[in-house]
Parts: structure tokens; sequence; C-alpha cells
């Protein structure tokens, strides 16, 4: 918007034959929670706004500190009222003028004798006299005014006054006071009480959608559409839904809100009402629309899941052809397929042989903001400071895939792996407790039946990290350490001293299988000395910059299936930690552990199974990652290294899955290998290094 906005001004986006002007830019939202949201980020960039909504300002915060400055001019004596009072943005006290307060006595008793003072000019002369004598005394307008939202803040205060002016008549403060409480609460007043306008400026407009209804705009943003939370009624102990016969039914009754049809009912009418709001969005602009649109990860059960995303009704009008709502709540469209319906839906849109829409990553949050106003017979002022260009910064594989960047986020350890049922890997129920297998299923001291989630994969990796894999009479002591360091919760009625056999037969069945398919050279890592191995092998690669976008397209040339990256701008280092290098009979290998449960049965862990974990995961960007890293060690440390002859391949265990009776098609099951060309790597190495600048530091 403020890009738009400042290319407006500049003449280069026109409407017609004038400049685009911020009031021909509108902000649809759903509620006055998004509203608020909106108008923060605007006003980070420099871009007035203004919010049209149907929203009471009794539900403001104005109404909340209103009420605290009210309650402490009723009650002048209680100091912590007074306090309360004062650290409102009316007030605009902060915590150092409140501590000096509270340490000089004559000032604390200065303010309780003005408060005091409006108390009486309540009582003699009304509310009305008495609001305007604390506003004066207290310079509450200037110091509105002078926020970034001041305007906004100060015409709630004034429409609240006179709101409660109209309630007071000849009433006490006392029954004033109980009125408004009972306003905020209730959210009361009818049309008088929706929030009104507080300029008339050329602004950028956020508008509700209820209100939008019949309206247009010349550009209009849609940023909120793409929501698939269900949300939940709001009726409290009423729920009101339709009969087959279209009558409204208002139900009080405790056995509805377990009755499963009647919950149907009311989600299908939520959707309805969603599906009638998107499309009145949708055909509000008069000249361009903006949307965000596709998937994104929400937390659940501490991990990212696209599952809610999946329950997007605007995904649903692009990707559920075939498929009504209650039946596409339930099917489980990949990210990469719905991803793919909306690149079809750009590609085919057509308006006199041009294209009709353009689908793009979202911007990372950086840009220019815009410059101040400059209005005629204005003071000067002080210059907005330069934007500052954000430092170096340490990413890694969890941070490019979740967009979070953080150093400690390098340790993958399966902590932050995505739902896999949400992208046609096996689905596996929420990783938080024992599993349940058939009564056909394995013996006790099965893997399988280990607790799954981040805790347990940092366990299994622990374990694998503290052995000697040549030496078995020390894995029960390396076994118990793993186990005191990342304690499990067992399941009620499990018996918790089976871990330590489940750890043990795991670690004899990994070890102990052929890792490569048949026909090929034997590898087995139980014959893998510690002197050509090395565990958690740290590296930091020079990134001077690296986008979301440039990643994604390299990706996706190279046949890579991976969810769609959505990063900041990586500009420093990319950090990692491989879980295991060795060489074997001349050749280098990467190892990485997986403790991913995709399934009791050997077809589980099948390589068309792997694949579509590997790829659900993002585990593809890790191995090529890892693969690079080594490759550059190898470059400086291994007199005479060449990619071709030295390196050996990328060898990812499902351990749940890997034992030397499990074999599928002539290969191990659990066991993903790969070996990247040479000219991938090296294409790798140059998109990491910017100006071809490669290295390692570890």
């Amino acid at each position: 918007i403020a890009r738009l906005i400042a290319a407006g001004g500049a003449g280069q986006v026109r409407i017609g034959e004038r400049g685009l002007a911020p009031a021909d830019v509108a902000v649809l939202v759903r509620s006055h929670a998004q509203g608020a949201r909106m108008r923060r980020a605007l006003a980070a960039f420099g871009v007035g706004s203004v919010e049209l909504s149907q929203a009471s300002v009794f539900a403001t915060e104005d109404a909340e500190e209103l009420e605290r400055v009210l309650l402490a001019i009723a009650e002048p004596a209680r100091e912590r009222r007074v306090k309360a009072a004062l650290a409102t943005a009316a007030m605009g006290r902060d915590a150092a003028a409140l501590a000096a307060l509270a340490a000089d006595e004559a000032a604390l008793l200065a303010t309780l004798d003005a408060f005091a003072r409006w108390r009486d000019t309540w009582l003699t002369r009304g509310f009305g006299v008495m609001l305007r004598q604390w506003m004066a005394d207290d310079g509450v307008a200037a110091r509105l005014l002078a926020r970034t939202d001041g305007e906004r803040r100060l015409t709630n205060l004034m429409h609240l006054a006179e709101l409660l002016q109209q309630a007071a008549g000849g009433a006490s403060p006392e029954v004033l006071l109980r009125t408004l409480a009972t306003c905020r609460r209730d959210g009361a007043g009818g049309d008088a009480a929706q929030l009104r306008l507080e300029s008339d400026r050329n602004l950028v407009q956020i508008v509700t959608i209820h209100r939008a209804k019949g309206l247009e705009y010349g550009v209009v943003f849609c940023p909120f559409l793409f929501d698939g939370h269900p949300g939940r009624a709001d009726g409290g102990d009423m729920r009101a839904w339709h009969d087959d016969g279209g009558r409204l039914v208002l139900d009080y009754r405790r056995a509805a809100g377990d009755d499963a049809g009647i919950k149907a009912r009311m989600r299908l009418e939520r959707d309805a009402e969603s599906l009638r709001l998107i499309y009145v969005a949708l055909t509000r602009a008069v000249h361009r629309c903006y949307l965000v649109v596709g998937c994104y990860a929400a937390m659940r059960f501490g991990r990212p899941s696209y599952a809610e995303a999946g329950r997007s009704l605007l995904n649903w009008m692009v990707a559920g052809g075939g498929m009504d709502v209650e039946s596409w709540r339930e099917h489980k469209m990949t990210p990469a397929e719905i991803d793919a319906r909306w690149r079809g839906l750009a590609s085919a849109s057509l308006l006199d042989g041009r294209p009709a829409m353009r689908l793009a990553d979202l911007p990372d949050g950086g840009g220019e903001p815009l410059p101040p106003a400059r209005e005629a017979g204005a003071r000067p002022h002080a210059l907005r400071p330069p934007v500052i260009a954000p430092g170096w910064s340490i990413g890694s594989f969890s941070a490019l895939l979740s967009g979070a960047v953080h150093e400690q986020a390098a340790r993958d350890h399966d902590a932050r792996v995505l739902s896999t049922g949400e992208f046609g890997a096996p689905s596996a129920e929420p990783e938080t407790a024992w599993a349940e297998l058939p009564a056909a299923a394995s013996a006790d001291d099965d893997i399988l039946r280990f607790p799954r989630g981040p805790a347990a994969g940092d366990c299994l990796h622990a374990v694998f990290e503290r052995i000697d894999f040549t030496a078995p009479a020390g894995w029960e002591a390396a076994i118990a350490a793993a186990l005191a360091d990342h304690p499990q919760r067992p399941a009620a009625g499990v018996d918790a001293e089976r871990l330590p056999r489940m750890l043990r037969r795991m670690l004899g069945d990994v070890l102990a299988t052929p890792l490569l398919p048949d026909g090929a050279p034997v590898l087995r890592l139980e014959t893998l000395a510690n002197a050509r191995r090395l565990v958690e092998l740290a590296f930091h690669l020079p990134v001077p910059r690296l986008s979301a976008a440039g990643l994604n397209a390299w990706l996706a040339a190279r046949g890579y299936g991976m969810p769609r990256l959505a990063f900041a701008e990586l500009g420093g280092y990319l950090k990692g930690f491989v879980d295991l290098a060795f060489e074997h009979e001349g050749r280098y290998w990467v190892l990485d552990w997986k403790s991913n449960h995709l399934g009791d049965r050997p077809e589980d862990y099948a390589p068309d199974r792997l694949e579509a974990a590997m790829k659900a995961h993002g585990y593809h960007l890790q191995h090529l990652l890892y693969t690079v890293a080594l490759h550059r060690h190898l470059g400086r440390s291994l007199p005479g290294y060449d990619y071709e002859r030295h390196f050996g391949g990328v060898l990812y265990l499902f351990v749940r899955g890997v034992r030397p009776g499990w074999r599928v098609d002539g290969q191990p099951a659990g066991v993903f290998l790969h070996r990247a060309g040479s000219g991938v790597i090296a294409a790798l190495d140059a998109l990491l290094a910017g100006a071809g600048q490669a290295g390692v530091i570890a």
C-alpha cells in the first residue's frame, strides 16, 4: 500500500488522469481487531488510515481507559485507582513517572487533590462540565494527538463523552459508572455507538466487509480472506440454527452442545455466511483487488501444521472443484496441490488476450515508509529517520522452512516437522502419546510403540550420537543417559521400563540393516568405526543474500517437491548440524536420523512413502544444504577431492522402519537414498554464495 501511494504521488500509478490517492485504497477486514492490526501496520509505514466499522465504541480500549479515569475521579482517595487512571494513554504517565510520584508525598497529595476537585465539579455542575475541565487541566487532547493513532483515540473519547452525557441526566457518578460498565460488557449503544470517522482527510479506508456492502473502491486489499480458522459461535449458552423448514431456532438446551447434527448445521451456516462475505469482498474493487491466498502453517501440538489452511473456504473456491464445503473439510489436499490450482487459475485468467491475474510471493515486510505529508503553513519538523538495513543474521533449515529466523532453530531433531497426513504421506495421530497398535502388531519392545513427537526425536538422536556402533556393550549406558536427558511420558497402563528395550532393539536393527539396494556394495553401520565418522558436524555457510522466491524457483526448476518457502530475505549465515558424516570405502556420506512414525508395516516405509514424507517436511532442501556443507568441507580438507569420485550420497533413515527383514522391491525399508548431480550442487553452492564466494566455517 505504501508503495502504491508513493507511486501515485509521483504520477506513476494513475486512475484516469490523476495519480492514485490514499482515499482510492480500501482494506477490507472482518472485525475491529483486524482493522486495528492493519492501522498499526500502515502507521509503521507512515500511511494514514481511517476505519469504517460497525463495532461499538464501548468495545474499544478507550472505553476501558475512560472507565478507569472515571472510577478514580469518583473515589479520589483510593490511591491505586488514581495511579491506574494516570497510566492511561489519556493521562500519559509512564512507569518512571508513577514511581517518582509515589516517592514524592507532596506531589502525590497534589494529584489526589486534583482528582477530588474534578469529583466536586462532577457533583455540582454535571458530568459534561467535569469531563471538559479534566481534559483542559491535564492537557488530554494535546497528549492524544501527539500519538500516531491520536485522532482515532480522541474521536473515541469525545464520542464516549457524548454518549455518557446523554445517559447522565441527573444520575449520580455511581449510576453512570454502572451504565458504562454495562455498555462495555454488552457492547450496547446501537447505531449511535458505532465507531465514528476520526478524520475526513485523504486517508486509506479500513472497512469491515459488512459495512462495505454496496460500496466500491478503486483498489481493494483483502489481507485476511485466506484464514481457515473455523471460528466459534459467540452466543454464549444459546445456539442459533435453522431447521429443515428454514425456521430460526434459538436453542438453550445443554444437550445441543453435544449434538453432532446441530454442530454440523451451525458450522454449515457459518461457512455460508463466510462465503457471502468473501463474495462481497471480491466484488468491491473497481480497478484492482489484492488477495493473500494459498496455504500457511499454524502451530499444532508444538509443531507447524497445514491442516487449518486446508479448510480455508477461499482455497475451496479455487481447489475444491467437485466437492461441497463439508467434503472439503474432510478432504486433505496438499499445499503443493492447492498452490498448483492457484497458479493454474492465474495463468488461465485472461482479458482481451492479456493476463488478468498475477500470483506473487508475499513481501517480506521490508520497504520504504512514506515521507511525512507537507502541508501549507505547517511548522517544520524532523524527517523520519532513514531505514537502517538489518545486520547480518543467522538462519537454518528449520528457519527457512518456518519463516522464523532464529539461531536455536538449527538443531532439527524432528522438533518442527509438519503433519504428515496433510501432504499425501501416511497420516498419524497427534504425536504426543504412545502409539496404539493392533493386537496382532509386533512385540512389546518394538520401536513402533515408542512415544512420538519432538521429545522422542531428541531422545533417539541422543542415543545414536552417544554410542560406538561397533561396541554393543556400551549401548545400555548410552540409552540410560539419553532417557535421563530426554525423559518420555508413557501413557496410562504402559510400563516405562520397556523404553530401554525398545531403544536397544532399534539399535540392533538399524545398525545391522544393509542400507543400499540389492546389487550395490554392502554398507552396514555396525562395521563403521568411530574414526571414520563425524557426529553433529556443525557448519556456517556464508549467505550474502538469499530470498524465498529465488530458492523456491531454484528447487521447482530441479524437481524437488517442497512446501512453499516464505522466509524474510536472509543475509548472513546458514547454520546447521549434520547428524552424521562418515567415510565408507573411499566415499563420504551424509546421514540423518528421522524418528517420524509413518505406519506399522514395511509398505509404510517403502520408497514412495519416504518420498512423500521428504516432500511434506521439506527434507529435500535439508539434505541439499547438508550436501553443500560437506562438499565445501571436503574441498578444503581432502587433497584431490572430486565430488563425482568421493561423494557417496545422502541417507535419511526413518529408524522406526529400518530393520534387516524389511525390504520392499529390493530396497531397504525406511532408507531414503539420494545423490544429487554435481551440477545441481554446484548451482546451489553458487546460489548460496551470491557473487561466487564459497566457503565454510565449522
